[in-house]
């Protein structure tokens, strides 16, 4: 056999080998995602959510929020209501702001302080507040709500 027929069939084994790699990733990514569908948002990111936006608001010169259990119930209600039935930004009878795709709290309110109707809301004359969070579709939806 010729060089170059030797170079050829390993390159055809070492193609074939790295597309098995890629396939058997493939599936395991898949698997991580259906699971991931149904993470539910922990009181710890609940929490660092609640602290980030009492940082924005002091970082703006304002007083803190304070967190009411049931308003943050409300939320991550109407959270739950839009996995099911798409995004909807009003009906909660509350100011409401509303994030998606940012993995991170400290995300979640950056985009908010970076869109000037949601500042206005972040940053508005409310003494009280309440969060929620869903995944959906790999993607972090985040909800503040105030009054």
């Amino acid at each position: 056999m010729s060089n170059r027929s030797n170079r050829m069939r390993r390159f055809n084994c070492f193609g074939l080998v790295v597309c098995l790699v890629f396939v058997a990733t493939l599936k395991n990514i898949r698997a991580d995602d259906e699971t991931g569908a149904d993470i539910k948002p922990t009181p710890q990111t609940l929490r660092s959510l609640e602290k980030q936006i009492n940082v924005a608001r002091e970082n703006s010169g304002l007083k803190k929020l304070v967190v009411i259990a049931e308003l943050s119930k409300k939320a991550q209600q109407h959270a739950n209501w839009m996995k099911e039935n798409g995004l909807i930004h009003s009906g909660m009878g509350y100011p409401e702001i509303i994030a998606r795709g940012q993995k991170t709290p400290e995300g979640a309110v950056n985009a908010w302080l970076g869109s000037r109707g949601h500042r206005g809301i972040m940053l508005g004359g409310y003494t009280r507040y309440g969060v929620g969070c869903i995944v959906l579709d790999d993607r972090d939806y985040w909800i503040a709500i105030f009054e």
